[in-house]
């Protein structure tokens, strides 16, 4: 009450104050995008498909990352909405919390809800560019590139995190037409738990138990696409390979005239 007392004849002034603070910060966010938005604006095809989703190989280096870096400040933007929201909501009365029990108004209930709903779609979003990004993966117990454990493991992870999150957004929208948080609050918790050990655990153990123990012959499909990759990359597919007839009697004077 004392906030609202407080704020209501100066509640113009404070929305400018902080809608131009959060305006010039985004902003200044969206400023570095530049090389990513020429590299869209030009997009080229490579006429060359990835071994593993057979996407051509100018997505993932014209449109790939501007639609990552898109995603992931859209999600950041989202977020921080949510925060603001949820802190107006509690200051002005929507959100009440008597130190037992969290209480909300039904605007601010629908309000939350629906800005939940969007991160999650969002978040289902980042999974799917998540999915070419395997293609990028990097250890340095192996080679460059996606591996067995990318494929066979994280792959169906995200996948699998992708129908959560859509899931988890549907739960979020029939939130509103439900009493209280349980509902909203038990797919947040399913989300996690599936995201920690299927994201993080299951993927360790079929590296460890799996992959480690025929590492080689596990690995080779995707060493082959590897080479095969690098082979294309430096044009060495290109190279005319002609037979040349050497001679076992070479002497010093033959290398002396042919330096």
């Amino acid at each position: 009450e004392r906030f609202r007392e407080w704020i209501e004849p100066r509640v113009r002034q404070v929305r400018m104050i902080v809608t131009g603070a959060l305006s010039v910060i985004l902003g200044l966010t969206v400023a570095t995008w530049r090389d990513q938005v020429f590299l869209f604006m030009n997009s080229q095809s490579f006429g060359i498909d990835d071994p593993i989703y057979q996407v051509d190989l100018g997505f993932y280096v014209f449109r790939l990352p501007l639609w990552e870096t898109t995603v992931d400040w859209l999600f950041n933007v989202l977020v921080l909405a949510t925060v603001v929201v949820a802190i107006s909501q509690y200051l002005n009365g929507g959100i009440r919390f008597d130190g037992r029990r969290l209480s909300t108004t039904r605007g601010a209930k629908v309000h939350l809800s629906i800005m939940f709903a969007l991160i999650a779609l969002v978040r289902a979003a980042s999974y799917r560019l998540d999915m070419f990004e395997l293609l990028f993966s990097e250890n340095a117990e192996k080679f460059f590139g996606a591996g067995f454990t990318d494929i066979a493991a994280r792959l169906p992870v995200l996948r699998l995190l992708i129908l959560i999150a859509l899931i988890a957004a549907v739960l979020f929208i029939a939130n509103i037409f439900r009493q209280g948080w349980t509902l909203a609050a038990v797919s947040v918790g399913a989300w996690l738990v599936v995201a920690i050990i299927a994201g993080v655990i299951y993927p360790a153990f079929v590296q460890r138990f799996q992959v480690l123990p025929d590492q080689l012959q596990k690995e080779m499909p995707y060493i082959t696409n590897n080479l095969a990759m690098t082979r294309g990359a430096y044009q060495l597919d290109q190279v005319d390979v002609r037979p040349f007839g050497a001679s076992n009697d070479l002497t010093a004077e033959v290398i002396e005239e042919n330096r």
